[in-house]
């Protein structure tokens, strides 16, 4: 894994990984330069509604979605 995401990363690129669960994953996955991180760590799936009613809820359309374990 690091060699792939230290070639996408040398080519300007960012990496995206899926499926994150845990926080030693998140941890793992930091460590190998991926830039943007998706799983049930930070939500479960969600509808377009579901995910548009969570950005009107928050005033400054700020979500902390790094603290992670999303019920």
């Amino acid at each position: 894994m690091q060699l792939e995401t230290e070639y996408w990363v040398s080519m300007g690129l960012k990496v995206i990984c899926e499926g994150c669960e845990t926080r030693d994953q998140l941890k793992f996955l930091k460590q190998h330069n991926c830039d943007l991180v998706q799983g049930y760590f930070f939500s479960k799936p969600r509808t377009v509604e579901e995910i548009t009613e969570l950005f009107i809820a928050e005033p400054d359309g700020l979500i902390d979605i790094m603290s992670g374990e999303a019920g």
